[in-house]
């Protein structure tokens, strides 16, 4: 079986997918990081609590001296809830906002625009042949390490980071039903659905 086509990836399908991968991929880690930040601002506000309490029981004196000899009695009491906030802003950057970004900057690196030029895929029972205006690459089966399939792309991972992309909207009925085909009869490792 040999199927041809032409296709070129946009910005939107990469950006869609690598969202995708990466909240299935780091599913563990976020759950980790969410149970942090809740208990760090949980942490946060009894300490605020603690604070507000302690400058109320204390108002009398503080009134009479200066509030800001509150961090003279009770420096913990100010600087802990600070910390525990900002440690919890820093996890959630990190863990939620951070790779959003790393994708994007990526996405628009001018050395990366070739990634989204028109590409004419040629795929038969032996090899990926992947042809755009500045390259020729061709690829055996036995190369690919991964495939993911989610309801809009079908994935085929070379190695850790690099894939070849292929979004199931720029595809007829029969070059996915021949893909799929194709990857059943040429990949023995189990292929990974995700959801989007």
């Amino acid at each position: 079986m040999k199927i041809e086509f032409k296709m070129a990836l946009t910005k939107a399908d990469w950006i869609d997918f690598n969202q995708a991968y990466l909240k299935f991929t780091n599913k563990r880690r976020r759950r980790i990081a969410a149970v942090l930040i809740g208990l760090l601002l949980i942490t946060a506000v009894i300490s605020l609590f603690s604070l507000v309490s302690y400058i109320i029981e204390y108002h009398e004196y503080f009134a009479l001296h200066d509030y800001s000899e509150i961090f003279k009695y009770n420096s913990d009491g100010v600087f802990l809830p600070l910390v525990y906030l900002l440690v919890s802003a820093f996890a959630f950057y990190r863990f939620f906002i951070a790779p959003k970004k790393a994708v994007n900057k990526m996405v628009n690196h001018p050395e990366n625009q070739q990634m989204f030029d028109k590409k004419r895929l040629v795929l038969d029972s032996e090899k990926i042949l992947s042809e755009s205006e500045l390259t020729t690459q061709v690829y055996d089966w036995q190369m690919v390490v991964k495939v993911i399939e989610s309801p809009d792309f079908i994935a085929l991972f070379l190695s850790h980071s690099a894939c070849l992309l292929f979004p199931k909207y720029q595809l007829e009925l029969q070059q996915l039903t021949g893909l799929e085909t194709l990857i059943a009869d040429n990949f023995k490792d189990e292929i990974i659905y995700i959801e989007k």
